[in-house]
């Protein structure tokens, strides 16, 4: 992560599989996760209706931990909305 700093890059780690990675990875300086922790794989029509990609994060905890983390950061408003967007996309 030092590395991509002082690339002036942002760092992305892959196969994030649950919520103590997520934190972990958070603390650690990970600019993005990706993996079944932020989403699992989704039909066409279901990602093309989402606001966010928050709308495809199902575990509570990591939606807990990312709402207490990022609280008062722009992208916070991502997190809150992702309840409301799944609620909207599961009734299409």
């Amino acid at each position: 992560m030092e590395l991509a700093l002082n690339l002036g890059m942002k760092s992305i780690a892959e196969w994030v599989e649950d919520d103590g990675a997520v934190e972990t990875l958070y603390r650690l300086g990970v600019d993005y996760v990706q993996g079944f922790a932020v989403g699992r794989p989704q039909q066409p029509e279901r990602i093309l209706l989402a606001d966010s990609s928050a709308a495809f994060i199902e575990d509570k905890a990591v939606l807990r931990f990312l709402r207490d983390s990022l609280r008062g950061e722009r992208t916070l408003e991502l997190w809150e909305d992702a309840p409301r967007i799944r609620a909207r996309m599961h009734a299409s």
